[in-house]
């Protein structure tokens, strides 16, 4: 399961599979990371830690290259606070079994996501908007061997095989109501 939360100049990735392991990640637009800026800390700095660069999407044919280019990806963040919990019905990778299915919760912590959003006021007020993406990918097998590209899905499908693409993402809207 994959949750993906858009923040200004970035997003946030958190990744949960059936076992409950949990793979963050933390991006930001390379333009956006300039000495000076909000990005202009230790945590942040493209030369330490494990980090990737991330360039445009899979399917090129339809999106081509993101208008905002590369991004970094952080691949050493945690978002503190951060508590997950996986429930399975059947058993995992047994195919001697029909299993019914795997149950995620996450929590969290509006106070963490803050750096997503400049630091900003969170949790989020009557009438604000986040755009998130919700997905699910799966690794098939057939004969043996595994798929080129695995099936998913996403609670806003967007018609290309790239999950990072946070214009695409589902806007939840925040309400009393």
């Amino acid at each position: 399961m994959e949750l993906f939360v858009a923040g200004e100049d970035c997003y946030y990735e958190l990744e949960i599979n059936a076992f409950g392991t949990v793979y963050e990640a933390f991006f930001v637009w390379q333009d956006a990371l300039k000495a000076g800026t909000r990005w202009d800390r230790p945590e942040f700095d493209p030369r330490r830690g494990n980090v990737d660069l991330l360039g445009g999407f899979q399917d090129a044919s339809r999106w081509g290259k993101h208008p905002r280019g590369r991004r970094f990806a952080f691949l050493d963040f945690d978002l503190a606070g951060l508590q997950t919990a996986v429930r399975v019905d059947g058993r995992i990778n047994d195919p001697s079994t029909v299993d019914r299915g795997w149950t995620v919760e996450m929590a969290l912590p509006w106070a963490s996501l803050k750096v997503l959003f400049n630091d900003g006021k969170v949790p989020p007020r009557e009438g604000d908007t986040l755009r998130c993406d919700f997905s699910r990918f799966e690794a098939v097998r057939v004969h043996g061997k595994p798929l080129p590209e695995n099936p998913g899905w996403s609670l806003n499908p967007h018609g290309v095989y790239d999950s990072h693409i946070p214009e695409s993402f589902s806007v939840l809207h925040f309400t009393e109501k």
